[in-house]
């Protein structure tokens, strides 16, 4: 004979109540499992629709040679770390690369430095972070290409990383781990100068054109991941100047990297060029910037140069790969800035001139 408890485990003997309990169980136990499922599902399908792609190569063309450098993924990336090697060996500047190349002296040439701890947006177009204008130069340097290793690691907002290299294979890799022996920075400006020869932190200006739209919006942004205070800057549209415009005053109290402000909207639907020079400064020091815009096959294309006032030492330069350059390399629409002491103090004469 079977006890009371024997009797409420066998489910032949189960009323109708107990059954649809269990019933109710197996579906909500069900449902949850299937939730979890779909959750670890979508996670990662928003994993791998965000996924960058950090691209660098080696390209030339018929004005110029050297490395190109973006994003090319589908989601933003954080550069943890970036590093340049000839023949295995860790380098501090371009400079430094070309006197390990074997250099007799160092060419002309214009560049960027990626910066770490930066967020480099998805599907942006690559960019020269190392250009040789055409000449004696141009070719050595295609010769010595296989001896530069460029090398780094990048992370997800979902923090997957992976190192990354000029043969564009990824490796995933649980963290960054960064070298701080040795960070590639720009290279030391001339030691001839008429002023002021280093701004450890700076903000230029970007032109960022809205979608399916003719309008770009001027943001500022910092050269680096570092915030700046009591930014002023003036905006001077070239194609005003003979009409007696003087540009436009802006005073930022904070330049943040994360949000950087945006100053003014410019309408390019009548137009397919545009230039702007730009005056800035804050309590470490001034700076000027020249920014062009050019309608390119239907595309608006960008090219910038960012220099210390006075002493012309550059410390920042990019353009897009379709943007114009003249015979020796130079972004088009940019002024070349004199050797020459004489012609040098004349050019910032002018520049000064262009500010009023």
């Amino acid at each position: 004979m079977s006890t009371p408890d024997e009797k409420s485990w066998n489910p032949f003997r189960w009323s109708p109540d107990r059954w649809i309990s269990f019933c109710a169980f197996i579906v909500a136990s069900c449902a949850l499992a299937f939730t979890i499922h779909e959750s670890r599902v979508s996670r990662d399908f928003q994993q791998r629709s965000t996924r960058p792609r950090m691209y660098v190569s080696f390209y030339y063309a018929e004005k110029q040679a050297g490395f190109l450098f973006g994003n090319v993924g589908l989601g933003p990336a954080r550069l943890d770390s970036f590093s340049v090697l000839v023949d295995g060996k860790p380098q501090q500047h371009w400079t430094a690369m070309f006197e390990s190349l074997g250099f007799d002296q160092v060419p002309d040439y214009s560049f960027t430095v990626p910066r770490v701890e930066t967020w480099y947006k998805p599907d942006s177009p690559v960019s020269w972070i190392l250009s040789v204008p055409s000449g004696p130069a141009y070719h050595r340097l295609r010769d010595e290409s296989e001896r530069i290793e460029i090398k780094g690691c990048y992370c997800s907002l979902y923090d997957e990383c992976w190192l990354f290299n000029r043969s564009s294979k990824k490796t995933p890799v649980a963290s960054c781990s960064r070298d701080t022996n040795i960070i590639f920075s720009a290279p030391a400006p001339p030691a001839e100068t008429d002023g002021k020869t280093k701004l450890d932190r700076f903000a230029y200006v970007l032109a960022i054109v809205l979608p399916r739209s003719e309008h770009a919006n001027l943001t500022v942004v910092p050269g680096g991941a570092y915030y700046l205070q009591d930014v002023k800057l003036r905006i001077v549209n070239l194609a005003n100047v003979g009409r007696g415009a003087t540009g436009q005053n802006y005073e930022l109290k904070l330049v943040d990297p994360k949000q950087p402000p945006i100053v003014s909207r410019i309408d390019l639907r009548s137009t397919n060029e545009y230039a702007l020079n730009i005056f800035l400064e804050n309590p470490d020091g001034e700076w000027n910037q020249e920014l062009r815009l050019r309608k390119i096959r239907g595309r608006w294309s960008h090219g910038t140069r960012v220099t210390i006032r006075r002493s012309f030492v550059v410390i920042h330069q990019s353009a897009d790969p379709s943007f114009p350059r003249s015979a020796t390399g130079e972004i088009e629409g940019i002024a070349e800035i004199p050797k020459d002491p004489m012609s040098r103090r004349y050019f910032g004469l002018v520049g000064e001139l262009r500010r009023f």
